[in-house]
């Protein structure tokens, strides 16, 4: 094989990987090893990957919830209430009701 097909073949190789890499993204079936950057917890979505991302683990997110949540004088409620709440004024209510609503 000469030079230049071998130099396609590669290229092409490449570019299905991407376009690949790109469907899964799109799709919201991107294979991802998650690292917690706060108590270093691991998670996948999806089957194993090379490709890691940092972020809070559930965990770890909930924590800073109710401790944000406790710093503007509401009570901790998140991931605990079990109907709509009616404290529209802290910060987290709109993520609470999504929470409650799925």
């Amino acid at each position: 094989m000469n030079f230049c097909r071998k130099t396609a073949n590669l290229w092409s190789q490449q570019v299905i990987h991407e376009i690949s890499g790109l469907k899964k993204l799109f799709l919201g079936k991107l294979e991802m090893t998650y690292i917690c950057i706060k108590c270093r917890k691991t998670w996948r979505n999806g089957g194993h990957s090379s490709e890691y991302s940092g972020g809070l683990c559930e965990d770890c997110t909930v924590e800073y919830v109710r401790e944000k949540q406790k710093s503007q004088g509401f009570h901790d409620c998140y991931k605990r209430a079990v109907e709509v709440c009616s404290r529209k004024k802290c910060s987290y209510w709109h993520l609470c009701t999504r929470e409650l609503s799925q």
